[in-house]
């Protein structure tokens, strides 16, 4: 499901944690067993494993052109072109994915 025109009604809260230090990271590994989910994160300097026990309701993850036209969607609804520096675990609340339950 793709985020287009001016109806954009999902609101991006930013989860911050504390123990995760501030960096530009990319996901290095996914993966979902029996154990739990397991995201790994590296910014070049840091090696971080999050771990979910149990499997999220929903993990987005989405290919390039989708994610800059969301990322410029809440970008415009929050008036700040930064709001994803530094940040890479949201709460989307008022998704159109909401629907598909």
């Amino acid at each position: 499901m793709e985020n287009k025109g001016t109806d954009f009604s999902e609101e991006w809260i930013k989860i911050k944690k504390d123990d995760i230090p501030e960096g530009e990271y990319i996901v290095t590994n996914f993966v979902q067993d029996l154990e739990g989910t397991k995201i790994f994160l590296n910014d070049g300097e840091h090696n971080i494993e999050v771990f979910f026990d149990g499997i999220p309701v929903l993990v987005r993850n989405t290919i390039e052109g989708c994610r800059m036209r969301t990322w410029g969607n809440v970008q415009l609804k929050y008036n700040d072109k930064s709001f994803f520096r530094k940040s890479f675990f949201f709460e989307v609340k008022k998704s159109d994915l909401d629907n598909m339950k």
